[in-house]
């Protein structure tokens, strides 16, 4: 494989995994803070997605849903992760690019907000909307985070070529 491929990949998959840990970390200090195990939310979600709890009341904390839910959720951040640092790569490559990868960034946020309200309505008897909402953010903060300090040196270039 080659060098600048092994970056791409390597910075893709440690993007993923912030924002996966992110998001991890911040849901369970929100549950903590609530009183409940810090495991609450992705049973309540795994639950509703792969179990089809229709009562929170009778929610459970077991593996099952935990796992379930963090398996896709973790498989998502790393496919988001890969295809925000190779769109960086290209952006490097090509510097003209750079308004599409700008509006495909905030496309992609606009659209995740979409599917939020539109999922929210199946999970808002288990999870406050507002609590997807920010978690989403702070996914979004801590993935877009690590990709720009990895690239730092784009927006200067960019800059520089806007004002030649």
């Amino acid at each position: 494989m080659k060098p600048e491929n092994e970056k791409l990949l390597a910075q893709g998959l440690v993007a993923g995994l912030v924002g996966y840990a992110a998001v991890v970390l911040f849901f369970a200090v929100v549950n903590v803070i609530g009183g409940r195990s810090p495991f609450h939310t992705a049973a309540a979600l795994g639950s509703v997605l792969f179990y089809d709890l229709q009562d929170p009341a009778r929610l459970v904390i077991e593996p099952g849903p935990v796992l379930a839910y963090n398996g896709v959720h973790l498989v998502l951040s790393l496919v988001a992760g890969m295809v925000a640092a190779w769109l960086l790569f290209e952006t490097e490559r090509h510097h003209f690019i750079w308004y599409f990868v700008m509006f495909a960034f905030v496309a992609a946020f606009m659209y995740s907000l979409v599917v939020i309200a539109i999922v929210g309505a199946e999970i808002a008897h288990v999870v406050p909307w507002w609590s997807v909402v920010t978690a989403n953010v702070v996914w979004l903060v801590s993935l877009g985070g690590y990709l720009w300090f990895q690239h730092r040196g784009l927006m200067a270039v960019l800059k520089e070529e806007q004002e030649s």
